[in-house]
C-alpha cells in the first residue's frame, strides 16, 4: 500500500509532480492500493479543470483501490470528482472521511464509503 499524507498549504503543481514521481518510480506499480490522507491539508484553491488534471494523471491500473481521505467538504468534494473522472471498469476510488473506514475498504473488509450527504 502507498500512503501519501498531504499537510499544510499545497498547490496543484505539486500534487501533480508527486503524481509523476510516484509513476517514475520502479518500486511503484500501479496495481497498489493507496491512500491520499487530506486531512490535515488546508483548503486549495483549484478549478475543476485542475481536479480533472489530477485525476488523470494519477497512476492507478485496473485493480487497483484507491481511498481518498479528507475532513473538509471542499477535500470531499474535490475527491468526489477524481472519483467519477476515474470510474471505469476495475478501477475503485472512493472518498472517506474516517481512516478505520478507508483502510476497511481498501483491504476488501465490508466497510461502504459515506454517502454524499455525510
Amino acid at each position: 500500500m502507498v500512503v501519501t499524507t498531504v499537510t499544510g498549504i499545497v498547490s496543484v503543481e505539486e500534487m501533480l509532480a508527486h503524481l509523476r514521481t510516484l509513476a517514475k518510480d520502479p518500486r511503484y506499480r500501479q496495481d497498489f492500493r493507496g491512500l491520499s490522507d487530506y486531512t490535515n491539508a488546508e483548503p486549495f484553491k483549484a478549478t475543476g479543470e485542475d481536479v480533472w488534471r489530477l485525476a488523470e494523471a494519477l497512476p492507478v491500473a485496473e485493480g487497483a483501490r484507491r481511498a481518498i481521505l479528507v475532513a473538509s467538504d471542499l477535500h470531499y468534494g474535490f475527491g468526489r470528482i477524481v472519483e467519477s473522472v476515474r470510474d471505469r471498469p476495475g478501477v475503485s476510488i472512493a472518498v472517506f472521511r474516517d481512516r478505520a473506514q478507508a483502510l476497511a475498504w481498501l483491504d476488501g473488509r465490508p466497510s461502504r464509503p459515506p454517502s454524499r450527504a455525510n
